[in-house]
């Protein structure tokens, strides 16, 4: 095969292989791009306390946050955040209110999903003392 041979092969028709790779681009990108979807789901909190002598107010803390999460559709199909949690750490939380930013670093998602929006992106943890007050009541008689 000579020289001429290869270049008339390239250029014969090559308004014809120009369309046909212009579709299959066309092709590739809309393939591409409609594989991934939007869904919009709610994770458990998990506080973690530090010291012994506070906990958290359960009736006046978040205990879900909604997360929208973007991603292939089959790893999307496979998500299940039933059993998975985002912690919140208080540890080093005085007694009262506390504003904590959401952080969803330690939620492991499958393969190619990513948090779009956390939905409050920051909550109020009220944390309270364990530590009881003396009522002034004695146990022993007489004793007060």
């Amino acid at each position: 095969m000579n020289q001429f041979s290869v270049k008339k092969m390239a250029t014969n028709n090559l308004s014809l292989k120009l369309l046909g790779l212009v579709v299959a681009i066309i092709l590739w990108l809309a393939i591409r791009g409609g594989q991934e979807t939007t869904i919009t789901q709610e994770v458990n909190i998990r506080y973690l306390m530090g010291a012994s002598n506070t906990l958290v107010n359960e009736k006046s803390s978040v205990k879900k946050v909604s997360l929208r999460l973007k991603g292939p559709r089959p790893a999307m199909k496979s998500l299940a955040l039933e059993d998975k949690f985002i912690t919140i750490d208080l540890a080093s939380a005085q007694p009262g209110q506390q504003r904590v930013k959401v952080r969803t670093k330690g939620l492991n998602l499958p393969l190619g999903v990513r948090v779009q929006e956390v939905d409050p992106p920051e909550i109020t943890a009220i944390i309270e003392s364990n530590i009881k007050e003396p009522t002034g009541v004695s146990s022993e008689p007489g004793k007060d």
